[in-house]
């Protein structure tokens, strides 16, 4: 992950309602990745977070700016919900675009292969299809939704 992410990852918080697995809540179980603590190598692969903190497509199309702190917004709602057991989950931090280079952001994102990503904006979409041209032998073609009767 080192270099692909631009904001490293705040430690997440929220209320705790005691012991035990029917009290868990998303901030006791996710965990920030960092590259001197990484999930251990015999643990099954962890779900991980990635932000993607832009506003520059929004910018270019001449909207409202502010979805650049989505990813923080989400994170900070995902925080106190509970959850029905433990599970392993670990925040990577975000994937900044400052600078106006857009799909520079996209392609470090596609790069980090993360589970999960969360933007306030649909400017990801690039970045998951860059990620299964490369996850797959065979070249990715794109095709029209089926129609839904």
């Amino acid at each position: 992950m080192t270099g692909l992410v631009d904001v490293t990852p705040e430690p997440w918080s929220g209320r705790d309602d005691g012991p035990g697995a029917e009290h868990v809540r998303w901030h006791h179980v996710v965990r920030p990745l960092v590259a001197d603590d990484p999930p251990a190598a015999d643990s099954p692969a962890p779900t991980t977070i990635v932000g993607f903190a832009s506003d520059e497509g929004v910018r270019r199309n001449k909207g409202r700016t502010g979805a650049a702190t989505g990813p923080g917004a989400l994170r900070r709602a995902l925080a106190p919900m509970a959850l029905s057991g433990p599970i392993s989950v670990f925040d990577a931090g975000d994937v900044a675009v400052t600078d106006g280079e857009l799909e520079a952001g996209q392609e470090r994102l596609g790069r980090s292969a993360m589970s999960i990503v969360v933007s306030d904006t649909h400017h990801v979409v690039y970045t998951c299809i860059y990620v299964c041209s490369r996850s797959v032998k065979t070249a990715v073609a794109a095709s029209p939704c089926p129609s839904v009767p």
